[in-house]
């Protein structure tokens, strides 16, 4: 895949999922299931703000998508 197309792809992946951090988040969590993470632990892997992390964090736990330990 060319750097361009793979560009192209985050690109469509964000405008789908409606935000950089979700796909970041979403794409870390699937990519290393089935480990568990904390909020900041996630938020230092995806080098994100931990605040914009929990709030995408808590989404996910409100629709099922992820369990809390």
């Amino acid at each position: 895949m060319s750097k361009s197309s793979n560009q192209l792809g985050r690109n469509t992946l964000n405008e789908l999922f409606g935000s950089k951090i979700r796909v970041k988040a979403l794409r870390f969590l699937f990519r290393n299931y089935p480990e568990n993470f904390s909020v900041v632990e996630l938020a230092k892997r995806i080098q994100e703000r931990e605040e914009a992390v929990k709030k995408e964090v808590r989404s996910f736990l409100k629709i099922g998508l992820i369990k809390k330990k």
